[in-house]
């Protein structure tokens, strides 16, 4: 039989225990937390850099919300029938990653539109419109399934195509592939 004052022991001990094991824990968040802003921050940087490379402006630290693009995608879709498309896909960058504004928003999307031939009230019927809306993650999804997984995507002699932000190099060896036939 187990007298109290051995209870009282063994308590002690698996008290101290479970208070070293907090501890342990404590440390290793603490440590997790650190690495995953240092992390984090080499990201941000090797991004800035590489913007800064392409003549791009981009703050991360401006932009702390990410908002849906499915709107902004159905205008660009039909920016492209008013000739506008390349001029609205910058302005709508602009607007997301230099200037942090709600890319989802009709109103702000009527604001960035507006420049690029759309009117408020067509800017609120494409944006609103669920048919239109699913049109575009129905391309999106098109794009996916072929294999398309990254933004931008440049295509070079409507055979060689490179997904996602590229150093200039990657860009140059593509183009210089493309000319010669090289795949």
């Amino acid at each position: 039989m187990t007298t109290l004052a051995e209870l009282q022991s063994l308590l002690s001990e698996e008290i101290k225990l479970l208070e070293e094991k907090g501890k342990t824990e404590d440390a290793g968040i603490k440590l997790a937390e650190e690495e995953l802003a240092r992390v984090g921050s080499l990201v941000e940087k090797g991004i800035a850099t590489v913007s800064r490379k392409s003549d791009l402006e981009l703050d991360l630290s401006k932009q702390r919300f990410s908002y849906p693009t499915a709107r902004a995608h159905t205008l660009i879709r039909h920016a492209a029938a008013k000739g506008t498309q390349g001029a609205l896909v910058r302005a709508l960058y602009r607007a997301n990653f230099q200037e942090a504004r709600n890319i989802h928003d009709p109103a702000v999307l009527a604001d960035i539109a507006a420049p690029h031939g759309f009117t408020e009230a067509e800017v609120t019927r494409l944006t609103s419109d669920e048919g239109e809306l699913a049109a575009t993650r129905e391309e999106a999804l098109a794009a996916a399934a072929a294999g398309i997984d990254g933004v931008p995507l440049f295509v070079f002699g409507e055979r060689l195509a490179v997904a996602g932000a590229q150093q200039e190099i990657v860009l140059r060896q593509a183009i210089g592939q493309a000319l010669t036939g090289v795949r």
